[in-house]
């Protein structure tokens, strides 16, 4: 596993130094993202903001008066949803990269589940045809086989695990074309 720094605008240092593009701009470029309603920043921030709040509850520094109530409930169903499931929680928002591959992100839950390396993707809104393959990128951040959970929070109310091999194909796939525009972007190839 390469550990990578996390910028708050969503770009990553890998342990080389290089600056690479986080899992959503892959996923953009290479055209999986065009399907996405786009300029509900609304939802978006309120998917961080319940990100966050899974975040400080997990590591035990929540305090619930900080926070909507509505958002809390979807924090409290993640909590319930590691203790249902028995994750052994190892870390919270982990920054990782693949340097070969040119990308990074934080990864929400880094965990074992059933004695497996498992990483949990927390959703708070629709289930969405690329989050196979953004699980799969996140995957390959990894030196070892790594489990892929979705939780879905809210009405879905639901856990998906991704086992799909043609994942990893479509997901490296993508960082190579995403690679590959930003060569020609910056003049090099």
């Amino acid at each position: 596993m390469s550990t990578a720094i996390v910028n708050p605008d969503h770009t990553y240092i890998t342990p080389g130094g290089a600056r690479v593009p986080g899992i959503s701009s892959v996923l953009r470029a290479a055209g999986l993202l065009d399907a996405m309603p786009t300029g509900n920043q609304e939802a978006m921030d309120r998917g961080s903001r319940v990100h966050r709040g899974i975040e400080l509850q997990t590591i035990g520094e929540l305090d619930e008066a900080t926070i909507d109530p509505g958002e809390l409930e979807l924090v409290m169903a993640a909590d319930r949803w590691r203790r249902d499931l028995a994750l052994e929680i190892m870390e919270v928002e982990r920054g990782v990269c693949n340097e070969a591959l040119g990308y990074g992100t934080a990864v929400d839950l880094l965990c074992r589940w059933q004695g497996k390396l498992t990483i949990v993707n927390w959703k708070t809104g629709g289930a969405w045809p690329h989050y196979p393959i953004q699980m799969a990128l996140e995957a390959l951040c990894f030196d070892e086989p790594v489990r892929r959970l979705a939780i879905y929070l809210g009405k879905l109310n639901k856990q998906e695990e991704y086992t799909a091999r043609e994942d990893f194909v479509v997901a490296r796939a993508c960082a190579t074309v995403a690679a590959w525009k930003r060569a020609r972007k910056g003049g090099t190839r």
